[in-house]
């Protein structure tokens, strides 16, 4: 079997999260150990490459916090030709460039920034897990994209891609999750139709914009005081678990230290703080609670294919931060599977909404609107995919 080079670039969420996903999926069918060579492209570079890279990761968290900056910096990116290598690229380029020359092995990336610079020197394998495909996502003559949906192989079409470099996956939801998708909606929507107690879950980008965190604080508080349940995930110091103690008083756990039972966390509040030191942290305790969400609260990045893999019904934190969340929610509205956060008085009047919507059927609604449409092993195809691929 030949080898296959994994490079991360760890700025986001969504992007890492994707890689994270097919490698899961690769070593369940035997793809593991020295076949994979997984490497963050911080680790490869060096000098002024390395110093870009780290600045370039800086402005991207101060970008993503809302505000002026993050109106100039998405102005940036909205500019940015994916396939773009000038001289700042080539600088950029210098360690993976020289990292690939004695590892010439078949390539996987998820961001678009780093095909052009990795392009000729291997085969590449771009992978674009986002529903929505803005346009500094564009790049020509990657080789392999994955894509999850029809729609978004279109968008690619659109731009002069062939049609047989581009190959759909269906949604890239975690393969736990995936698993057990249908259960899980029929307990939620039974739920959802009785008297019982329902469960939110809270989640901020990684940036923590301050918009955001005060709407998901206002509406944690609601969420309680209309006599439901909620489930915060906050990074381990950040903004949103110091406030969150600041104002309500929740149990605390962190994933390592989950209780058997899940309904547990709750103890005798209402509310439950889920601290995490880092994205495979948060998706360990995210993949154990999972089960007992009835809605959850978020900003429109990667967790959307919940709202339409999953049947879980989304409330969408504004601002719309970045190019994908605009995109991502035009996609969710259409399926009428979303509702929008965007104001701090909706905040306040979110347990209102959420018993309105449960007695008038639009929670039920929304849960239905989103569950059975799409296939939700996207990362299994990927994988898939690439073992055929690479054993030819």
């Amino acid at each position: 079997m030949r080898k296959l080079n994994i490079i991360y670039l760890e700025i986001g969420r969504g992007h890492p999260f994707y890689l994270d996903g097919i490698i899961e999926q690769l070593k369940g069918k035997g793809f593991s150990g020295p076949a994979l060579n997984k490497v963050n492209i911080i680790d490869i570079s060096s000098g002024l490459s390395k110093f870009l890279w780290l600045r370039i990761a800086a402005i991207y968290r101060w970008g993503s916090r809302g505000g002026l900056l993050s109106r100039l910096y998405g102005q940036w990116r909205c500019r940015r030709n994916a396939d773009r290598f000038g001289l700042i690229e080539k600088i950029l380029s210098r360690g993976i460039r020289k990292y690939l020359k004695t590892n010439n092995n078949p390539t996987l990336v998820s961001h678009p920034m780093l095909v052009p610079m990795i392009r000729g020197l291997v085969p590449v394998y771009y992978q674009h897990g986002e529903i929505a495909v803005p346009r500094e996502s564009m790049v020509s003559n990657s080789g392999q994209i994955f894509v999850p949906l029809e729609q978004s192989k279109e968008v690619f079409r659109g731009e002069g891609l062939r049609a047989d470099n581009i190959f759909v996956t269906g949604l890239c939801i975690e393969a736990e999750l995936a698993a057990k998708a249908s259960d899980m909606f029929e307990e939620r929507v039974r739920r959802l139709a009785s008297e019982e107690p329902l469960t939110g879950a809270f989640f901020s980008s990684g940036a923590e914009p301050p918009p955001h965190i005060d709407k998901i604080i206002r509406a944690v508080e609601a969420n309680a005081g209309a006599g439901y349940r909620g489930i915060i995930f906050c990074r381990q110091g950040g903004r949103l678990e110091k406030n969150l103690r600041r104002t309500v008083r929740p149990s605390e756990f962190n994933s390592e230290k989950l209780p058997v039972k899940p309904e547990m966390i709750f103890g005798e509040s209402r509310t439950a703080l889920i601290s995490f030191a880092d994205r495979d942290d948060e998706n360990r305790a995210t993949c154990r609670l999972f089960s007992l969400f009835d809605y959850f609260v978020a900003p429109s990045h990667e967790r959307t294919n919940w709202a339409v893999g999953m049947g879980l019904p989304m409330f969408i934190l504004h601002p719309l931060i970045g190019s994908f969340a605009p995109l991502n929610r035009l996609f969710l509205l259409s399926h009428k599977t979303v509702v929008d956060l965007d104001t701090g008085n909706k905040a306040d009047k979110f347990g209102e909404m959420l018993t309105a919507g449960r007695r008038d059927g639009t929670l039920l609604s929304m849960a239905r609107n989103g569950f059975g449409k799409y296939r939700l092993d996207g990362f299994n195809k990927c994988a898939d995919y690439l073992v055929r691929d690479l054993n030819k």
